[in-house]
């Protein structure tokens, strides 16, 4: 007298809604298992899945995320008061997860994490992502919305991605290694704004919690960073956006161009003033 599977197969379907949040799920197949109590404790989505979390009133501050892979997914459940609460998401084949611009802010940023496999973990309410584990030909793409002389569309590429995230799922921070690479294009192209370029053997970028854009990139290892014809090396640099000053810290910082090379314990450029501070 108790539901203990549940098959769908062609166009398959299922939706979780609670008081506060939707989980939509989608695929050509879906399979469900129930435990004692009724509640969901897994359901495998196989071929095109799609896994949608979505507030029920889209929040001010929340981000629709999705998550698709053309293979399979895997959804683990726990037991929640009223209804199961999603505890973790699996992927098999290449997967993206994308988070939609922040309700309620016009100026936020789009962001997407794609890996071969990933890992996702939510918080214990069931509908906030948590941290990601993507691993495998990674790439995290971050798009402000509204395109600005000073903002860029970034690019990180490295093998494996470990992501943390604000309530809302929003992210809060990613880490890449090894030998990862940031790639900055100017939303608006101009004369002497270039495409940027950001390497080392880690690389971790840290989120504005409001905008969800990019805030700051701290590359240890092996540090370099290129914009048009300068060039700049370090053992570690920091990078902060807002502000657009790179820091060059360890090792022997060195900065050069066409025209000349400078070497020094510290040195700071602001890029965005075109100057340079030794130390």
């Amino acid at each position: 007298k108790k539901l203990q599977t549940g098959y769908a197969r062609g166009n398959a379907f299922l939706k979780q809604t609670a008081a506060d949040r939707a989980t939509d799920v989608s695929a050509n197949e879906i399979n469900v298992f129930y435990g004692g109590s009724q509640q969901m404790e897994r359901a495998n989505a196989v071929s095109a899945a799609n896994v949608s979390i979505t507030p029920t009133n889209a929040s001010p501050g929340y981000s629709k995320a999705t998550v698709f892979a053309p293979q399979a997914v895997k959804l683990f459940f726990r037991p929640g008061n009223a209804e199961s609460l999603l505890n973790e998401i699996q992927t098999d084949g290449r997967t993206s997860i994308v988070m939609q611009p922040v309700a309620g802010n016009p100026r936020s940023a789009y962001r997407k994490l794609t890996a071969d496999a990933v890992k996702t973990f939510l918080g214990e309410n069931g509908k906030d992502l948590l941290r990601a584990e993507a691993v495998g030909n990674g790439e995290l793409y971050v798009e402000p919305t509204q395109p600005t002389p000073e903002n860029y569309k970034t690019t990180v590429t490295a093998p494996r991605f470990d992501c943390d995230f604000f309530a809302g799922n929003n992210a809060r921070s990613c880490t890449a290694a090894t030998k990862a690479k940031a790639v900055l294009v100017p939303t608006i192209p101009a004369e002497k704004r270039g495409t940027r370029t950001l390497t080392a053997e880690k690389l971790v970028t840290n989120f504005n919690q409001n905008t969800q854009d990019i805030e700051q990139f701290d590359a240890g290892g092996n540090a370099k960073f290129t914009d048009l014809d300068r060039n700049a090396v370090a053992d570690r640099i920091v990078y902060t956006a807002p502000d657009e000053i790179v820091r060059l810290r360890g090792g022997e910082p060195t900065i050069w161009d066409s025209r000349a090379r400078a070497r020094a314990g510290e040195h700071d450029e602001d890029t965005k003033n075109q100057n340079c501070y030794w130390r």
